[in-house]
């Protein structure tokens, strides 16, 4: 419970801030930037390439480096490092106006909500006895496709419906989901990485069969 609970749920959160940014960045360009549907999607494209695959990769350069230093929460320190930039990122994303402040805080956003992709998957690998790995896996990936996929992009466009209104709208109501989902994940991340630093320091390591 110790370490799984909060994996679940702060890679869940993590989950619900990535998916309101994959699905509706290409509205905010839209409603808040001015842009029409082509020259979003020229925009869009490279941003998603580069920004969300810079992400990803860097999350797992930071979980290779601290594990090399001998940090068993390795993982779960990529994983708040994203949660953390994707807080500061939402947090300017209603005041950005402008077309290239706009583009360039969704760039940044993309590129720290890619970052626990690699680490939530590493994890599971790293603390699961191999004969409940296939379980494991199964029921996290049930808890961030019901809830985690469902539930960013639906409070997002909830949010536009019931409380905020206007042309900046969608960029409230996005940074509103990212920001909390995003604080949620490092609260619940760092629970997980206190249980993952004590469960090493046990002969956990030898209950799942590594020498």
């Amino acid at each position: 419970r110790a370490l799984f609970a909060p994996h679940f749920i702060g890679y869940t959160c993590t989950a619900a801030a990535l998916y309101a940014v994959l699905g509706w960045a290409a509205a905010f360009a839209m409603r808040q930037l001015g842009l029409d549907i082509a020259t979003t999607g020229l925009y869009l494209a490279p941003i998603a390439v580069l920004a969300g695959g810079g992400g990803v990769a860097t999350s797992g350069w930071i979980m290779d480096r601290f594990q090399r230093a001998g940090r068993a929460d390795a993982p779960f320190v990529a994983g708040r490092v994203g949660a953390a930039g994707a807080v500061l990122a939402a947090a300017a994303l209603p005041l950005a106006t402008g077309l290239v402040s706009g583009l360039a805080l969704l760039a940044i956003m993309l590129f720290f909500v890619s970052f626990p992709m690699p680490p939530s998957s590493a994890t599971l690998q790293m603390s699961t006895p191999a004969n409940m790995r296939a379980r494991v896996s199964a029921l996290f990936l049930f808890c961030n496709s019901i809830f985690g996929v469902t539930m960013g992009s639906t409070t997002v466009g909830l949010l536009n419906d019931t409380v905020f209104s206007g042309p900046l709208a969608t960029g409230h109501s996005l940074a509103l989901v990212v920001g909390v989902a995003s604080l949620l994940a490092f609260w619940f991340l760092a629970a997980g990485g206190h249980a993952c630093q004590a469960l090493d320091r046990t002969d956990f390591k030898t209950d799942r069969g590594v020498n």
